[in-house]
Order: structure tokens, then C-alpha cells, then sequence
């Protein structure tokens, strides 16, 4: 099984087990978007740089200077410790 098709999966169980509504076409349903575009916020809020972010989310570099900005795993581990200290 797939790592997304297991995560899916799980998502789904979680759901079924919270009584969480899941999915577009309902109404008040929650998709994994909802956690990315959560996670983001609460990484902006925290004052985390938006390249650290957007490394850490996988979001594809649309700047020149995006191309020489390396982000590193100490670089994002720091980006976790500060939403901590926000949250």
C-alpha cells in the first residue's frame, strides 16, 4: 500500500471514529487540505520565514531568490520549536 493511499485510509477511520464529516462534496466536510492550509497559518502566525514554510509543505519555489536559499534541517526543526512556543 502506498504511504498517501495508507494515509487516506487513515484519515478516513479517524473520521469514522470521531463523527468528523470528511470529503468535498459534504457540506461541512474536512479534507487533508484543511490541516496543510492550518499547519501554514499557525507557521505564519508563529513568524516562521514563508521559505521555511513553504519548505516544509513542499510548495515549489516560484522566486529566483527562492533558488539560492537553502532550508536545512536545523532550519526546520527551528520552524517547528517556534510554533510551539506560539501554540
Amino acid at each position: 500500500m502506498s504511504q498517501g493511499k495508507s494515509f487516506n485510509t487513515g484519515l478516513k477511520t479517524a473520521s469514522q471514529q470521531t463523527g468528523i464529516e470528511r470529503g468535498r462534496k459534504v457540506p461541512v466536510g474536512r479534507i487533508f487540505h484543511d490541516l496543510r492550509r492550518t499547519f501554514k497559518t499557525y507557521m505564519r502566525k508563529a513568524k516562521v520565514d514563508k521559505t521555511v514554510r513553504d519548505s516544509i509543505l513542499g510548495h515549489a519555489n516560484i522566486d529566483t531568490d527562492s533558488r539560492y536559499n537553502i532550508i536545512d534541517i536545523e532550519d526546520r526543526q527551528k520552524a517547528i520549536k517556534e510554533l510551539e512556543t506560539y501554540r
